[in-house]
């Protein structure tokens, strides 16, 4: 009888799953592009830019924690673009991944070129990582 129970709650369950897995919409993925102009070293250029700051600061923060660890050029350039994002959050995720990367130096630039409340802050926050690893 518990067996039974249980199976009529599994297949609930994945009914359900399967019926609003089908109404989430899918955001259709630019295929890469060859760039030309600022990017052409790297792939990243202003175009570039100006598509990922129109993501949603989640959507903005997972792509960053996506490509953290990828070791090119156009990640390590949208990494340092997202730096300067309006958003505290996006920015500690830019922070987070150059350091996860190695390019702490580049962090550190950073906050020397940029100083202020958000710097300090971004800072700060870092310092909680590096305290979180010991």
């Amino acid at each position: 009888m518990i067996i039974a129970v249980v199976l009529v709650i599994v297949a609930v369950a994945i009914l359900l799953v399967a019926r609003f897995a089908a109404r989430q919409k899918t955001v259709p993925v630019a295929p890469p592009r060859t760039d030309t102009g600022d990017g052409e070293r790297s792939g990243f250029d202003r175009d570039s830019a100006a598509e990922f700051d129109r993501l949603s600061e989640n959507a903005r923060c997972e792509m960053l924690f996506s490509i953290a660890l990828l070791d090119d050029e156009r990640s390590s350039a949208l990494l340092e673009h997202a730096l300067a994002d309006e958003s505290g959050v996006v920015s500690l995720a830019a922070a987070r991944g150059l350091v996860a990367g190695g390019r702490e130096a580049d962090v550190s630039a950073y906050l020397r070129a940029h100083p202020g409340e958000r710097s300090d802050a971004l800072a700060a926050a870092l310092q909680l990582f590096d305290i979180d690893r010991d």
